[in-house]
């Protein structure tokens, strides 16, 4: 059990968030209001933006719909386990029961469990972080790749070539 009096040492840092966002004021305002500006870290896009990926204990992808997030990739090579949100893109089909945790779509509350989770449990945290390295080297290999696409460009080239000498 969590005791109120000691909160974990906890910081969303939302990194890409800045003023280009149409409600960036708004968001910034919020986080004050709720008392959260020591613990809510915006920072503006950048193109260092794996300099601060490298320092997560844990990824939360909290995007709503996204095909098959870069990000997720990325913080899995570092080891840093996701949580992530079924329904919501291709996050899910990576992070499956062992590279994080995939919860219910938008549940915050499941999120944040699952969270506190992987902070209150070091061993879980690295094991899955591991486990999320081994899966993308594994799963996007790219040597494996690009012998895919070679395959499939030899096994359609012989069709041009007999096409075109049929015309």
């Amino acid at each position: 059990m969590i005791r109120k009096t000691q909160p974990l040492p906890v910081y969303f840092v939302w990194v890409g968030a800045g003023p280009q966002h149409e409600i960036y004021e708004l968001i910034e305002s919020d986080i004050r209001l709720m008392g959260l500006s020591d613990r809510i870290i915006l920072i503006p896009p950048t193109p260092r933006a794996l300099d601060y990926i490298n320092r997560f204990d844990v990824l939360l992808l909290s995007s709503r719909e996204d095909p098959y997030p870069l990000v997720v990739m990325e913080a899995a090579l570092q080891e840093i386990p996701v949580v992530c949100f079924e329904d919501a893109g291709g996050a899910p089909e990576l992070i499956e029961a062992d590279a994080g945790f995939v919860v219910p779509y938008m549940d915050i509350s499941a999120a944040s469990d699952v969270i506190i989770q992987l902070i209150l449990d070091p061993s879980l945290r690295n094991t899955m972080g591991r486990n999320a390295r081994k899966k993308v080297l594994e799963r996007h290999n790219t040597d494996k790749s690009v012998a895919r696409v070679e395959a499939i460009i030899q096994k359609y080239l012989p069709l041009q070539v007999s096409e075109q000498h049929n015309q």
